[in-house]
């Protein structure tokens, strides 16, 4: 078992290693170029709790409402959601909503909401967050910032809590883990093997979109966001790039308790299911890496199991520190402890869901692996 848990370490410090490489050789962003037209797009169902603070948000974007339109599409809704859109739209004349009433039995309400907002929209650029998120009044120009010739999709980076004494231990444990998760799909996009994007910060150019058959050719999928990535990546001719930079660090909101948070990374986990191999092999190594340190405990080698645990801890600072610091999080650096634990239990409990489970539930729907069945 030592021999075995000493080359799963060699092989998660490689992988390390390789992450830390690829976040320093981020490449450079161009500035100063011509304003394109921007279609924000925003799928919402039952977020009156949350959209008024959205859409709050997107008032202050520092872009010109000339070349801006933001579209809000109406998901169903049965709590306040259509009256503060209702509300909002009387406020902001470049703010379109639509309301969903059906929605087809292949499809899932967010895929047909995204679907129905792109359809309607004019920009040049699809730029897309949740109504749920909080976005910088820098967000527009600097995700533009990544747009050149040969890149064609931008994602950026998320955190879960303010920052402030007030924010919970749970949402600051999940934001360090949102921030590394990103940091590891930055870092890999930045090597040429993009891994991941999260659906509420990324934009697309409208003409990669249309090529590679937009959400449309993505129906079946439960994570849509990754799958029109890997679309890109096989269809498209053009790179991906993630932003690591603060102007475009979008809040957005914690999971509330922790089935809550168990059902998201189920369903993350189902869907990257589809991403190929390497996505299959990254999480399997996790999970032995830690299943194998964890036997080494119960098993008595208990100072095997430390060392390991001190690796895994080193490791992840080190992949993290970098962007904590660009995203001016250092303050979450002093729970990088207690979030290698957090991280370490979690990552045991997904790994049978990854190999095994098909279904999860997302916003009171139960969604497959491969179809999708909407309640």
């Amino acid at each position: 078992m030592i021999l075995i848990l000493l080359a799963l370490l060699i092989v998660y410090t490689s992988f390390s290693l390789a992450t830390i490489i690829g976040i320093r050789i981020a490449p450079t962003v161009e500035k100063n170029t011509p304003l394109p037209t921007v279609s924000i797009i925003i799928v919402a169902r039952d977020e009156a709790k949350w959209l008024p603070s959205c859409l709050d948000s997107l008032k202050e974007l520092d872009y010109p409402s000339s070349k801006l339109e933001l579209i809000v599409v109406n998901d169903r809704s049965n709590d306040g959601t259509k009256d503060i859109l209702n509300r909002f739209s009387k406020l902001q004349s470049n703010l379109k909503i639509l309301h969903i009433k059906k929605v087809p039995p292949s499809l899932t309400g967010k895929i047909n909401g995204l679907i129905e907002g792109i359809e309607k929209s004019n920009g040049e650029v699809l730029l897309f967050t949740d109504a749920d998120c909080i976005v910088p009044s820098t967000w527009i120009r600097t995700m533009l910032q990544g747009l050149d010739s040969n890149t064609g999709m931008v994602g950026g980076f998320l955190q879960l809590d303010r920052g402030k004494k007030s924010s919970s231990l749970f949402a600051k444990l999940q934001s360090i883990d949102w921030i590394y998760l990103t940091a590891i799909g930055s870092s890999w996009a930045n090597l040429g093997k993009p891994l991941s994007i999260f659906g509420n910060n990324f934009l697309i150019r409208r003409k990669e979109y249309n090529e590679i058959g937009g959400f449309r050719s993505v129906s079946g999928h439960i994570l849509e966001d990754f799958a029109l990535l890997k679309n890109y990546r096989e269809l498209s001719q053009s790179s991906v790039r993630f932003l690591l930079d603060h102007r475009c660090l979008i809040m957005t909101r914690a999971a509330e308790s922790v089935s809550e948070f168990l059902n998201q990374r189920k369903r993350w986990s189902i869907g990257a299911r589809s991403h190929g191999p390497l996505a299959y092999i990254l999480m399997t190594m996790t999970f032995l890496a830690h299943l194998v340190t964890f036997l080494a405990f119960l098993t008595g080698s208990i100072s095997s199991a430390l060392y390991a645990f001190l690796i895994f801890l080193f490791c992840d600072l080190f992949v993290l520190i970098r962007p904590l610091k660009i995203l001016k999080r250092l303050d979450l650096i002093v729970l990088i402890p207690l979030y290698e634990i957090f991280f370490f239990s979690y990552s045991l409990c997904m790994a049978p869901i990854f190999l095994f489970s098909r279904t999860v539930t997302w916003k009171q729907s139960r969604l497959k692996r491969d179809m999708t069945t909407s309640s």
